[in-house]
């Protein structure tokens, strides 16, 4: 709005500060330039009259000396010179009156002038407003104030209206509505505008005075110019303003109370940590029943320094760390800082510390283990060694046994397969009983086969030593299909032969047979079957 004066601007404050000294000291002088001004012609005044009565009593003086000097000493004359002495003993009379006179004006005038001063300085006039003329009467204080020249008449509600904020008219009217009022008071605050532009902070107190004469109204009281009083407070407003402003966009919970342990102000965050609303935590109210109010008792803190730094553990399972810090009048600040994942990371490298250790633990023993394990390793590997070595001589000698061993058998195993044969040829005649060839065949058989048997031991060892070499050659799968058959066949045959004898003299027969080793066909006979 023009004319608003910024309360928040060092700048306005300032030049409201300059203007208003600038003022002041103008009214003063303005009264001592009157006062000198008044005192300086009533002493011209003074000194003239006496000086003109002074000329005027020498002249009577010179004319009644000369009409004497011309006319001797008659009645008249005395008559004339004695009404000329009257005359002027009266002029001095005269003049001492108006002497006294002056001086009690120059005494009234001294007074106003000290009463203009005093209101001056108090930065405070006089306010009689005739209701039933509808004129305002202001003392010189009040167009000090506002920087205006007194009018010759009085002021109007017009104009007064004129120079009145648009938004403190309502003061007017409640002004004008004390007659109904039974205190028959009012005490307003307005502003008024100032020559420059800028708004005076007026406050207004008064009664109102009935006039008996005329039984009129009047509302008669003091105007006290307030402008740094609204200027501090506006300050003050502002200074509030941005610290609560600070206050709240702060991320910590703030909360400040007084020397008797009631709530200044907090913070939203404070409000939102404890889940409270703004009617529980209206100022004035003691901080123990806020806690209380949320359930957090003393108990729930966990541990606290000499520094005034505490840990508080809430019930939701947040953790706030307090500082609280002592304020001159005797209150104290309170400072809340959610640590909660300071809190969290903690207890995670406490997990992480002790499952570190176990692994740690566990990895010392697994090398102790594997340590042992290398040891028998070793020790395994040494006998491994000595087993070889073991394993490889009995192996020489089993290989030397079977084959000084198959040289053994092959003498006498020739032997019967030729007799064998010859028996089975009959060279020598007829064997006899039929059985008996049949007999002859099969120890053919059997010698054969376990020639055959040898033969395939000796291959075993040769493919041992590595001395065995296996030549591709073709061969007629009719001769191999009847060798297989042959080879089965003799087996067969052997166990035919023991089931036939097992039937013929009695006994028991046991096939015992395992996969991948082969099949073992044992019999049992009497003791009389032997002879």
């Amino acid at each position: 709005m023009v004319g608003m004066v910024d309360w928040g601007s060092n700048v306005g404050r300032t030049n409201m500060g300059a203007a208003l000294g600038a003022r002041l000291g103008s009214a003063d002088m303005t009264l001592i330039s009157q006062a000198e001004a008044g005192k300086s012609s009533r002493k011209l005044f003074r000194w003239t009259y006496k000086v003109t009565l002074a000329f005027a009593g020498l002249s009577l003086l010179a004319l009644n000396g000369a009409l004497v000097w011309q006319e001797g000493l008659t009645r008249p004359m005395v008559a004339a010179l004695g009404a000329s002495i009257a005359c002027l003993v009266l002029g001095f009379a005269m003049l001492r009156l108006i002497e006294r006179k002056v001086a009690a004006e120059a005494q009234v005038l001294e007074n106003q002038r000290r009463f203009d001063m005093a209101f001056a300085g108090a930065r405070c006039g006089i306010w009689d407003w005739n209701l039933q003329e509808n004129r305002v009467f202001w003392s010189s204080a009040m167009f000090d104030m506002l920087g205006r020249r007194p009018p010759s008449r009085r002021l109007s509600v017009a104009e007064i209206r004129e120079m009145i904020h648009p938004d403190d008219m309502p003061a007017l009217d409640d002004m004008l509505a004390a007659p109904k009022r039974a205190a028959r008071s009012y005490d307003v605050t307005f502003r008024l505008q100032h020559v420059d532009g800028s708004w005076i902070w007026l406050n207004a107190k008064g009664q109102v005075w009935s006039d008996g004469r005329s039984m009129g109204d009047r509302l008669v009281g003091l105007t006290i110019d307030i402008t740094e009083q609204k200027l501090a407070e506006a300050r003050e407003r502002q200074a509030t303003e941005r610290l609560r402003d600070a206050i709240e966009s702060t991320g910590e919970a703030f909360v400040l109370v007084d020397a008797e342990d009631r709530l200044v102000i907090c913070n939203s965050k404070f409000r939102e940590l404890l889940k409270l609303d703004e009617t529980a935590v209206a100022p004035g109210i003691k901080l123990d029943e806020v806690l209380d109010a949320t359930g957090m008792p003393n108990s729930w803190i966990v541990n606290s320094d000499e520094n005034g730094i505490r840990e508080i553990r809430l019930d939701n399972g947040r953790w706030l760390q307090i500082s609280q810090h002592q304020t001159k009048d005797g209150g104290q600040v309170s400072v809340g800082t959610d640590i909660t994942a300071i809190k969290n990371q903690e207890a995670e490298l406490t997990r992480n510390q002790a499952e570190l250790r176990k692994t740690v633990m566990d990895l010392e023993q697994s090398r102790h283990k594997l340590q042992d394990q290398a040891r028998q390793l070793v020790e395994l590997a040494e006998k491994y060694a000595v087993e070889k070595t073991r394993a490889e001589g009995a192996n020489r000698s089993k290989s030397e046994f079977l084959a000084n061993m198959s040289h053994e058998l092959r003498t006498p195993l020739n032997a019967v397969i030729g007799f064998s044969e010859m028996m089975e040829a009959q060279l020598f005649g007829p064997l006899g009983a039929k059985k008996y060839e049949e007999y002859a065949s099969d120890i053919k058989a059997s010698g054969q086969h376990l020639l055959d048997v040898i033969n395939d031991i000796l291959d075993m060892s040769k493919i041992e030593a590595g001395r065995m070499t296996l030549e591709q050659e073709n061969v007629d799968m009719k001769d191999l299909v009847e060798e297989s058959l042959r080879l089965v066949s003799g087996r067969a045959d052997i166990l035919a032969l023991s089931r036939s004898l097992v039937e013929m003299h009695g006994g028991t027969l046991t096939i015992e047979s395992e996969e991948g080793i082969g099949t073992t066909v044992s019999f049992t006979l009497p003791r009389e079957a032997l002879h």
